[in-house]
């Protein structure tokens, strides 16, 4: 009978062992994503070094960054706390204005290392199992934003476009009609792109990283839809009209801005 009770004792214990483990490695995922993910996320076309920072099986297994129970041994968690501040990861001076782990961030990276070599199951999950939930109607319109956000840029631009050809060539009367319709489409297609841009940041946690992406998109937005108020009310015989052709000038250069730092931040075509 002893036999059985201590049997269930050490079952019981390496469950709730490995669960706790399981929640350091949630915890340890969460904080990655949130510091490191910008430069070595998998979503990264060029990624710094290494592209699975969020894959932390992946992660664990290459002996090159983890020396499994072993904290200070491990590349990894040397960086963290690496004296030299040029050295020392996350920069301080990352273009991501990321800020630096706290101590407390810096044990868990410890104690998440250091338990791999109690337990076989420090690793194998991204999500914790009590975060598994169906897709969430916030997320499906967040991952609409790379879909939506080519055509507002393309109309907003081929809006501005007409105008300058109709500054040069007054009589193609056509022109009028795609600059209007091209404004009409490129503001609602800002509008719905800036609201699933806003949800997509939220989503994936880029945090201040897209702050410049971010506030770019919602000037574009703004700007665009000045413009289409300003091309339907004001008579283009008179030199009012400069009012619509400043407009539009300002906002084809911040949607052009706004997509630059937006594919720098998936892509990181720069570097």
């Amino acid at each position: 009978m002893l036999k059985y009770l201590i049997a269930t004792l050490i079952v019981c214990s390496l469950s709730i062992a490995d669960e706790a483990t399981d929640k350091k490695s949630f915890q340890v995922y969460k904080l990655f994503q949130e510091k490191c993910s910008d430069c070595h996320g998998g979503h990264k076309k060029k990624p710094k070094e290494f592209g699975y920072i969020l894959d932390l099986k992946r992660l664990a297994e290459n002996p090159d960054y983890i020396s499994k129970g072993d904290a200070e041994e491990s590349e990894l968690y040397k960086l963290l706390i690496e004296e030299d501040e040029e050295m020392r990861m996350p920069p301080t001076e990352s273009k991501y204005d990321i800020t630096a782990l706290s101590p407390d961030e810096i044990t868990l990276v410890k104690e998440w290392i250091n338990a791999m070599g109690k337990t076989d199951a420090p690793v194998n999950t991204q999500v914790d199992p009590e975060e598994k939930k169906p897709i969430t109607i916030k997320q499906r319109i967040a991952y609409l934003h790379p879909v939506v956000i080519h055509f507002p840029i393309a109309c907003i631009i081929a809006a501005f476009l007409a105008e300058l050809l109709l500054f040069f060539k007054p009589g193609i009367d056509w022109l009028n009609g795609a600059r209007r319709w091209s404004l009409w489409l490129g503001s609602a297609g800002a509008v719905a792109s800036a609201f699933c841009g806003w949800q997509l940041a939220d989503v994936l946690g880029y945090s201040e990283s897209i702050f410049n992406h971010r506030w770019l998109g919602i000037a574009s937005m703004v700007l665009a839809i000045f413009a289409t108020i300003a091309n339907e009310r004001i008579d283009r015989k008179t030199k009012k009209v400069w009012i619509v052709r400043i407009l539009l000038l300002i906002a084809a250069g911040l949607v052009a801005a706004s997509g630059h730092t937006g594919g720098e931040i998936v892509h990181d075509y720069i570097n």
